[in-house]
């Protein structure tokens, strides 16, 4: 899948771990981890654990890449029952920040959870404190369902967890 830029083309790909280290490189303290994995690694976080992560049956990993087969963006969708899915671990290289890649990047989520999973519902979890994050979810359609006070540890303080979900179009 392609979208297009001013600059370069960009590709929803699938994720290769080529670029785990590119990926680490982008988390640079426990607070970076927890807001981007939620307790998903909190027995470390290393190329290995990133591995045994992705061997998950019902877990699709998704990059956007460009030309120069650059990791811009890494993202996951995970299938669950009934037609549903979680986009989860969302996160956008650190000079990419702030100009609308992450909103490009998971509109295409969102395409592939619908069109190549058949996925009719798409749900997520953000901590509230996740500002920028919460923008963009917002911006692409998501409801907040239910928002779960003082739900996890991030640093030495408890935050809320806003559980947020999209419906999605049937295959036409």
């Amino acid at each position: 899948m392609k979208i297009f830029s001013t600059s370069k083309e960009q590709y929803l790909v699938p994720y290769n771990k080529k670029w785990d280290g590119e990926l680490r490189s982008w988390i640079i303290n426990q607070k970076d981890l927890q807001l981007w994995s939620g307790k998903t690694f909190h027995n470390g976080f290393s190329s290995t654990a990133l591995e045994k992560h992705r061997l998950q049956k019902n877990l699709f990993c998704f990059a956007l890449s460009n030309d120069n087969n650059h990791l811009l963006a890494y993202g996951e969708l995970v299938l669950g029952k009934a037609r549903s899915c979680t986009l989860c671990r969302v996160i956008v290289r650190p000079k990419d920040r702030g100009i609308g890649m992450g909103k490009r990047f998971c509109s295409l989520l969102i395409n592939a959870a619908s069109k190549q999973l058949n996925c009719r519902v798409l749900a997520l979890n953000v901590l509230e404190c996740n500002k920028p994050a919460l923008a963009c979810y917002q911006s692409l359609g998501f409801k907040v369902d239910r928002i779960q006070p003082k739900a996890r540890l991030l640093g030495n303080a408890m935050e809320h967890l806003v559980c947020m979900s999209l419906k999605l179009s049937p295959i036409s």
